[in-house]
């Protein structure tokens, strides 16, 4: 059984948050548990990477939704210029923390990178967005995604960019009802698939029909 939202708010997320964070890093498919083989040392990797300062789920680029205070959703959008920096760090934090299943994030993240196109430098990219699956449907997906438009524009950045699992319609109607098409896909190989439970991405991109940039 599902229940409502009673007081939905966004807000910028903070350290505090780790705990509820790190559970949703670890909703998308697919998830850091199927990559590690095991949801403890990935709930712990998921962690340390929003704890990091440079980190593509770093709490530094993270909105949270709320409802009262509890975290039921997250949002995480780093500039596409910093990406390829970021994703460097953030395997660097993950190996630290999850030394003892290094070889299989090393596998793993090799075919997510693989399959990932470019990120492009003047886009704001989504890198993770999970709400509490009990929550679904209730309107804070949307209000996070509102969020990470609204601080595209305030930036003066002209696009949003993120990715979907081609085996996810779901995800893809949700983006597609708020503006999102598709521009480029990745499919993985039979080795690919052997190592990561995924069949391939979508790239996603929503252009912004005027931005204001930061004074």
């Amino acid at each position: 059984m599902t229940r409502g939202l009673a007081a939905l708010a966004v807000r910028p997320a903070h350290p505090a948050d780790a705990d509820a964070a790190a559970a949703l890093i670890l909703e998308p498919s697919p998830s850091l548990a199927d990559l590690l083989g095991s949801r403890k040392t990935a709930w712990r990797v998921a962690r340390a990477s929003f704890l990091a300062d440079r980190s593509i789920h770093s709490h530094r680029h993270a909105f949270v939704a709320v409802d009262g205070s509890e975290v039921v959703g997250l949002v995480v959008a780093v500039p596409g210029a910093d990406f390829p920096r970021l994703r460097r760090w953030t395997g660097l934090v993950m190996l630290w923390t999850g030394l003892a299943r290094a070889r299989a994030l090393i596998r793993a993240g090799g075919v997510v990178d693989r399959l990932t196109p470019a990120v492009p430098a003047d886009c704001l990219y989504v890198s993770s967005l999970a709400v509490a699956p009990q929550l679904r449907g209730h309107g804070a997906g949307r209000a996070l995604v509102a969020r990470v438009e609204a601080e595209a524009r305030r930036r003066g950045t002209p696009r949003l960019a993120l990715d979907v699992n081609r085996d996810n319609p779901r995800a893809r109607a949700f983006y597609e009802r708020l503006g999102f098409v598709e521009t480029a896909r990745a499919t993985p190989s039979a080795g690919d698939r052997s190592r990561v439970p995924t069949s391939g991405f979508l790239r996603l991109e929503k252009r912004l029909a005027s931005t204001v940039a930061a004074a």
